[in-house]
């Protein structure tokens, strides 16, 4: 779980922890990360082997770049990738973003 007062305050700590968990789980098919987004949660559901994050968010759709962990979870894939973490190597250290409705 990440909290938007930490994203902000602390970014580079976020990164670090993302990083951390992607390399812990790489052997799994999809990793859960909730994210709180100003006044609601958002669920990401990352599937590092696939460079994909999907979105699933209560208030509906929302483009990936109104979300506060955008760039923190792309710097985080793109060092998970720099470590030799499972990835699609067609896509290299790009995530591919995806809303779920």
């Amino acid at each position: 779980m990440v909290v938007h007062w930490r994203i902000t305050r602390e970014p580079d700590e976020v990164v670090a922890y993302i990083v951390k968990a992607l390399l812990a789980q790489q052997d799994k098919e999809c990793i859960f990360l909730v994210c709180q987004e100003g006044y609601h949660w958002a669920l990401l559901v990352i599937f590092p082997k696939w460079n994909t994050v999907y979105i699933i968010d209560s208030k509906g759709y929302h483009p990936p770049s109104s979300y506060s962990i955008n760039k923190l979870l792309d710097r985080a894939f793109s060092a998970y990738v720099e470590k030799n973490g499972r990835h699609d190597r067609n896509l290299g250290g790009k995530v591919i973003w995806k809303h779920h409705q």
